[in-house]
């Protein structure tokens, strides 16, 4: 406790002698000596506050004068309140818990803290508190000194700054750029991510010191560190490490399209004129990068390749920038040269159009074409739209490219009707820019009377994630291109989180189920679920559903087989230029039929086993059973099998190279659950086998080597069961549709 507060302690003491005495005699020179002790601490120059203790909140009861003057709040300001409002929203303070811990235990307490006065400037402190305590040994007050030692502080933080910035820039140096750039890199170690370093060196500022004088060199690079701190963000980090030297440390990048625009800002930036000692000049550099993780693991090695790709720079001309990885290099130059030949492609008439078909699965006819752009660039050859359009967004020409599209299809679908080659819709993709601008069907209807096409005969794609974007605007947009009378159909559909809410009043016409799905289909379970679920769902809309990316016969019948109304995939066509597409039409080129929907042959087995002498053995013992006999080698060839036939009974080895035959069982249990599945094996881990058996993934076990009387009696059983399923699931499906 400090020795000027025992006043407070005293003061119960006064009061008990004065009971004890009766009178005033008996305490007088007690309180001469507590008067002396109050007019000492009104006086003191370090401020003084008096608290309560935990009953009452630790609440200001008493400040001195050197607390108003300190802190800028009058006594009647801080009398009351917790002394907590000093440190306003400050209170991510370690000696915080040092201050709560004493005072909650009743102790002596000696911390450091930032405060803020009245007028919101910040103080650095030394607070001492001390307890209070009344004739019992009860804490009835606190008593704190405060000592402002905020010039102590603001001495150390500016040699803490001499000793990690540039004098001449503020910028920080190369110790403050080492222990950043480590901490850049274990972020992006531990969340997967990339750490950009540039190292930047002015071309020719040796003949600018020469010839203007050093203070003319430094009035410059004064000048270049600000401007690139402002075409970083505040995370990143811009050093100097001496003379005309800097680097840049671009903090947790994605990917390098974030790299390429901090470069062309930089460059940009530099070379901007600027005025030194009373003359305009321009200057230029040469940027050198290194990429964590592929062209270093540490600090040291990442500063060392950025220098030595920045001299490769500077001798490849200097005002320019190179990569160390050349594989990201090369990326960076055809990107530079994407963009540069964009802004011209539409003049020089590099854009053209191929049409892939779409191709309905019940007559096996071409229903629809679709529009795909392609770049044919003079230097890089053809150009997918994957790789140009989300720059030619980003540069602010997807409006102009979208309008050539519009124009272009409806031109071509007026020309083949013309010619008597087909009348079929045109489907073309439009950008969430080109959708959601405000002229966008003003522009449509221009392009239908111009070229001329009914709009029966146009058929929109938009993105389900696009859609998503502003649904409100969504619907309007859509419900305006529906009293145009123009089709709609949701592309990529699945992968864009819908809203169901705002889907059903959306005035679609086709959803497009996204290859993602159709690509594993037949081996994957929930890919089929997801498939058919989209199925189901639009169905019940009285929406059609168009599988994209379809590569194989086995993926078609599946998805024949479970109602999907169209395809469109390499399997029928790729996209196809104007003149091989004219080709395709003239000929009716069509699916065959044989190829949609899974085969239905009366008691059809499938026998997998990767020994060809067990299937045969097999084979010659079934055929008594009158079955059809099918056969694999892998659980790989046994999924076509089951997507190309209806199988009503399977009986597959356990012990497979891909995957054991509990492993495939499990699998297709929800994709074909009628068919009844065994294990035919003579080795089994006894456990997974019982718990497939369990769960209904397993209908039998049986041993090698078989008793062939047995086990045809056994595959006779497994047919019946099949049987007896398939009807039930009808049953239970046509109840569902009457209760619809």
């Amino acid at each position: 406790m400090i020795p000027s507060f025992k006043w407070l302690a005293g003061i119960r003491n006064v009061w008990a002698e004065w009971q004890a005495s009766g009178g005033m005699v008996a305490v007088a020179s007690r309180l001469g000596s507590l008067h002396l002790a109050s007019r000492a601490i009104e006086s003191n120059e370090n401020p003084i506050m008096v608290t309560g203790a935990a009953h009452d909140g630790y609440a200001i009861r008493y400040v001195n004068p050197a607390f108003v003057r300190l802190t800028g709040y009058s006594a009647d300001e801080a009398i009351g309140r917790n002394c907590r409002f000093l440190q306003a929203e400050d209170h991510d303070q370690p000696e915080l818990e040092l201050l709560r811990a004493a005072l909650k235990e009743e102790r002596k307490v000696h911390v450091v803290l930032r405060n803020y006065r009245k007028d919101g400037t910040l103080f650095w402190n030394e607070l001492s508190i001390s307890p209070v305590r009344d004739v019992t040994g009860r804490v009835t007050h606190f008593v704190g000194e405060i000592v402002d030692v905020t010039a102590r502080r603001q001495e150390q933080e500016a040699l803490q700054h001499q000793a990690t910035h540039d004098a001449l820039t503020g910028l920080p140096n190369r110790n403050l750029l080492t222990d950043r750039l480590r901490q850049a890199i274990s972020y992006a170690q531990r969340y997967q991510r990339m750490v950009a370093v540039a190292f930047l060196d002015l071309d020719k500022f040796k003949h600018i010191n020469d010839t203007l004088g050093h203070d003319a060199g430094d009035q410059l690079l004064k000048i270049v560190a600000e401007r690139l701190s402002a075409c970083v963000r505040d995370s990143d980090t811009v050093a100097r490490l001496g003379g005309d030297e800097f680097v840049l440390v671009l903090y947790d990048q994605a990917n390098e399209d974030i790299t390429y625009h901090a470069t062309q800002r930089v460059l940009s930036s530099i070379s901007e004129p600027m005025v030194i000692a009373g003359r305009e000049m321009t200057v230029t550099c040469s940027i050198g990068f290194a990429v964590y993780p592929q062209d270093g693991q540490d600090a040291e090695t990442l500063i060392k390749n950025a220098d030595t790709a920045m001299y490769r720079a500077k001798e490849l001309g200097r005002d320019n920038f190179q990569f160390y990885t050349e594989e990201l290099h090369s990326r960076i130059n055809e990107r530079l040269a994407m963009e540069t030949g964009l802004r011209r492609a539409l003049e020089h008439d590099e854009f053209e159009l191929h049409y892939q078909p779409r191709v309905d699965l019940s007559s096996g006819k071409v229903t629809a074409l679709e529009a795909l752009i392609r770049w044919n660039h003079p230097e890089l050859g053809q150009i997918e739209p994957r790789r140009f359009v989300p720059l030619a967004e980003e540069l602010g020409l997807i409006h102009r490219i979208g309008e050539w599209v519009l124009r272009q299809s409806c031109r071509q679908q007026a020309a083949w009707q013309k010619a008597g080659v087909a009348d079929l819709p045109i489907s073309v993709n439009i950008s969430a820019s080109q959708f959601l601008q405000k002229d966008f069907t003003t522009l449509l209807a221009r392009v239908l009377r111009e070229t001329p096409v009914e709009a029966s005969r146009l058929e929109l794609e938009i993105t389900e994630s696009l859609s998503m974007q502003d649904p409100e605007a969504s619907i309007r947009v859509l419900r305006e291109l529906r009293q145009m009378g123009v089709r709609i159909s949701i592309d990529d559909f699945g992968t864009g989180y819908s809203n169901l809410n705002y889907l059903k009043q959306f005035p679609v016409d086709i959803i497009k189920l996204d290859q993602s799905f159709v690509q594993d289909i037949v081996r994957n379970p929930e890919d089929l679920a997801i498939s058919n679920a989209v199925i189901s769902m639009a169905h019940s809309l009285h929406l059609k559903v168009t599988a994209e990316g379809v590569e194989s016969v086995t993926q078609l019948a599946l998805l024949a087989d479970h109602g999907c109304d169209e395809m469109q995939g390499f399997y029928f066509s790729a996209p196809l230029p104007v003149e091989h597409c004219t080709v395709l039409l003239r000929e009716s080129r069509a699916l065959p039929m044989e190829k949609l929907g899974r085969r239905q042959v009366n008691r059809t087995i499938l026998l997998i086993d990767d020994e060809p002498h067990v299937l045969s053995a097999l084979e010659r013992i079934l055929r008594r059973t009158g079955c059809r006999i099918l056969t694999a080698k892998s659980a790989l060839d046994a999924f076509d099998m089951m997507a190309m036939h209806e199988i009503g009974v399977i009986l597959s080895d356990q012990r497979m190279s891909e995957m054991t035959g509990v492993e495939f069982f499990a699998r297709i249990r929800n994709m074909y659950p009628a068919t009844v599945r065994m294990i035919l094996s003579g080795y089994a881990d006894v456990d997974a086998v019982t718990n497939a058996i369990n769960i209904g993934a397993v209908y039998k076990f049986l041993n090698k080597p078989w008793d062939a009387n047995e086990l045809c009696a056994v595959i006779n059983e497994a047919f019946e069961k099949y049987e007896d399923d398939v009807q039930r699931l009808s049953r239970g499906m046509e109840r569902r549709v009457v209760a619809c």
